[in-house]
């Protein structure tokens, strides 16, 4: 009788997973989210149960049995009753876990909350466009089992595609050479992220841009080979933070957008031959005297990225009809590049990932 502990194991983990949301829910709205690289987690922690068999309890594990020698003949599913031994969990103890772990902890339960599409981890190199098959090199065989016609027709193919002149040369024919690329292929993003951090920002809406971002790095991590970001905050004036003081930045002061976007554009300089995206989160609700320089800064900004997110983090009560949405939502129309997003709710994250996965895939290198 086999009894799978890892499958009751994994289980009892996604339970947990799923108990310990709405504590990692409460983190992302503190101000104060990350402390020397690490965030402080309020969990239970996973302890397997031990199975007690009996007939008369609910039902805890199945194991197959197999009848006859050597374990052989016909298999009989068992169910095995039995209540669990020792306590279902030890008691909530407060852990402090490193911020990256925490965000891949995270992103699990984000994705499946808003719907989100799981994605495979692009590979070095590894796109259609650029990669050559390789399925035929280094074969092991014997001389009477080279198919010459095909493997001289492939030698074609593949100095076709090299050289842009087809010559016939045993040297780059498979069977005797493994070929090696000659540069390594790299897919690298700039990622900038611009925080609002007025007094009109709420922690409620703290934690709902972390959301977001926390989606992104999923998404553009597994889309590119190196990803290298970069993080603003602003009010009356723009600063670069690193990583752990943007999570843990309070809101004051007053809001001049055109200070975080000409930060953006100063950070976005000397990046040629990377994907460049701009994350801009705000209430948009801009100092009237900014508003001309805003615009203007706005559109010299949308010709420097490969796309742009605008997302305004107003509150389900407040208009979304400030000058400077009006402004954004203008130039977003005249830029297939650039979106606008509301976000007060799951919701808005969720269209905003959504909208990067469909509109990027059409976008090219400035």
């Amino acid at each position: 009788m086999k009894i799978n502990r890892g499958k009751i194991a994994l289980d009892e983990h996604d339970k947990l997973l799923e108990h310990s949301k709405g504590e990692l829910d409460k983190i992302v709205e503190e101000a104060k989210m990350v402390r020397d690289g690490k965030v402080t987690m309020r969990v239970k922690m996973l302890k397997l149960p031990t199975p007690v068999y009996g007939e008369e309890q609910p039902t805890l594990v199945r194991g197959i049995s197999g009848q006859g020698a050597k374990g052989q003949g016909t298999k009989i599913l068992e169910v095995l009753g039995g209540s669990k031994g020792g306590d279902e969990h030890a008691e909530y103890e407060m852990r402090n876990m490193d911020f990256d772990e925490f965000i891949k902890y995270y992103q699990k339960l984000l994705l499946n909350d808003l719907d989100l599409p799981y994605m495979k981890k692009k590979r070095q190199g590894h796109d259609f466009h650029d990669e050559f098959e390789l399925n035929d090199f280094s074969r092991d065989g014997m001389r009477c089992d080279l198919d010459l016609d095909m493997t001289i027709e492939q030698a074609y193919e593949r100095a076709f595609r090299e050289k842009k002149v087809v010559t016939a040369d045993p040297r780059i024919d498979g069977w005797y050479w493994e070929e090696k690329p000659t540069q390594e292929i790299q897919y690298k993003s700039l990622e900038i992220y611009v925080m609002d951090v007025s007094g009109s920002v709420t922690s409620s809406v703290l934690g709902l841009v972390r959301k977001m971002i926390f989606c992104l790095y999923y998404y553009l991590d597994h889309k590119y080979t190196k990803n290298e970001r970069k993080y603003i905050v602003f009010q009356d004036n723009a600063d670069v933070k690193s990583r752990d003081e943007f999570f843990s930045t309070e809101s004051k002061g007053g809001t001049h957008v055109s200070s975080g976007l000409k930060k953006a554009l100063e950070l976005a300089e000397g990046y040629n031959d990377y994907d460049k995206y701009l994350f801009f989160f705000s209430d948009f609700e801009n100092a009237s005297s900014d508003d001309e320089l805003a615009k203007k800064t706005l559109y010299t900004i949308a010709e420097s990225f490969t796309y742009m997110c605008m997302t305004n983090i107003c509150s389900p009560k407040s208009a979304d009809t400030t000058p400077f949405s009006t402004i954004t939502k203008e130039v977003a129309e005249k830029h297939s590049h650039i979106s606008y997003t509301v976000l007060h709710s799951e919701t808005g994250i969720r269209e905003a990932i959504i909208n990067l996965l469909t509109k990027d895939d059409r976008v090219k290198k400035i």
